[in-house]
């Protein structure tokens, strides 16, 4: 197995339409628009025999917390080929290892069926979290300005503190970008 690491403005369009092609197979829908809206995103593939078995990416983001603005890198798009396999296990380690030698924040949301894989793959799953973020400038496009569904906020975060400051109290927490 082996771990590539792209950024969004150097994916080739056979990845971007695998990614197309198995969102669709999860989910029924694919709502992204990797080659628009994910230039400065960094995309991690688990590969076997040649093969993109695990994909997900981090896209840079701002959240304002009371006022003080936070750059993480929102953790998003994990889809495993292969269900039971270890590979989305090899994928969130390979990104959790990315966060850590970086210094940075990742932070995503997930269902209640699979908050306990990203446990166990040394994240930290919040439950009541998600429905205070906002994204604030919803109304300039057709995307969600809160998130509907009961969603865990997921996050790794090496240098401590940041879900536990986000917990302090029921302000809510604004993103500069779409929910990812």
């Amino acid at each position: 197995m082996t771990i590539d690491i792209i950024t969004g403005h150097d994916l080739p369009d056979t990845l971007i339409d695998m990614m197309n092609r198995q969102r669709i197979h999860e989910y029924q829908v694919n709502t992204k628009n990797f080659r628009q809206n994910e230039q400065d995103s960094t995309f991690f593939f688990v590969r076997a025999d040649e093969e993109v078995k695990a994909f997900g990416m981090l896209k840079p983001v701002v959240l304002i917390y009371q006022g003080q603005p936070t750059s993480i890198l929102g953790i998003g798009n994990i889809i495993a080929r292969d269900k039971g396999t270890g590979q989305g296990r090899q994928l969130m380690t390979a990104i959790r290892e990315y966060l850590t030698t970086k210094g940075r924040i990742g932070l995503g949301f997930c269902k209640h069926q699979v908050a306990g894989f990203y446990q166990a793959c040394g994240y930290q799953v919040v439950d009541g979290l998600s429905g205070r973020f906002r994204y604030s400038l919803a109304y300039l496009s057709d995307e969600r300005d809160i998130l509907t569904h009961s969603y865990h906020t997921l996050c790794h975060d090496p240098i401590g503190g940041f879900i536990e400051s986000l917990q302090a109290s029921d302000d809510c927490i604004y993103s500069n970008q779409p929910f990812w």
